[in-house]
């Protein structure tokens, strides 16, 4: 069974969201173990006790607490760069929806990290997904659309390998799936996920299981 440790649940983005859309995975292949509250928890051995890490959520403490960074080393053990260094040990990590909020002013080194910068989204509208190339990522998914949050980023990685677009009426085109190698792991991001709908769709869910199996080196 590959174990992931699900990093989620700050004040724009409910841990519930990704709770209820993950029922839809297969519970015998993948177990979740979902934190909330990062910063009392997380530790640099603890992380290494998971095949990967899905990063779901913005640079906040939780959906209660929102005007507090959570990557402050007075209160959390684990900071991008140590995630960073999990990575290029071998691990997987996923970049999330909520994962891919970051920006340059607030927190430089998940930026880096994950290798965009988030620079806004238009108001919630019918979101379409598609493959841009055949991918293992991509296998079996098929183009859907969706009511979703359209993400505009900045891919500042050149090594990023975009295998994902989404488009809508409200932002232009955007890269919405790519992989990095870092070291001896590997690296997912993908952008769409903001409400259940676009979460829990059966196409999304085929997306994110091959991603896991991906960044895991199981695909």
């Amino acid at each position: 069974m590959i174990k992931l440790l699900v990093l989620a649940d700050d004040c724009w983005h409910p841990a519930e969201t990704l709770m209820r859309a993950f029922k839809g995975l297969d519970n015998t292949k993948y177990l979740f173990d979902f934190v909330c509250a990062p910063r009392d928890i997380l530790s640099k051995r603890m992380i290494r006790d998971y095949d990967a890490v899905i990063l779901a959520r913005g640079n906040t403490f939780s959906s209660a607490l929102s005007k507090n960074v959570w990557f402050d080393p007075d209160w959390c053990e684990v900071m991008p760069d140590d995630f960073g260094d999990y990575v290029a040990e071998g691990h997987g990590f996923i970049s999330l929806h909520a994962g891919n909020c970051y920006k340059l002013d607030d927190c430089p080194d998940m930026v880096r990290l994950i290798g965009n910068e988030f620079k806004y989204h238009p108001k919630q509208c019918d979101v379409t997904v598609t493959a841009t190339k055949e991918h293992p990522i991509t296998k079996g998914v098929q183009p859907f659309t969706a009511r979703d949050e359209h993400y505009v980023i900045d891919v500042i990685s050149e090594d990023a390998d975009v295998f994902l677009k989404s488009t809508s009426d409200f932002a232009p085109e955007q890269a919405a799936g790519y992989t990095r190698l870092i070291g001896k792991g590997r690296l997912c991001v993908l952008t769409p996920g903001h409400t259940l709908s676009a979460m829990g769709n059966k196409e999304y869910l085929r997306l994110i299981s091959n991603a896991i199996d991906w960044c895991t080196a199981k695909a």
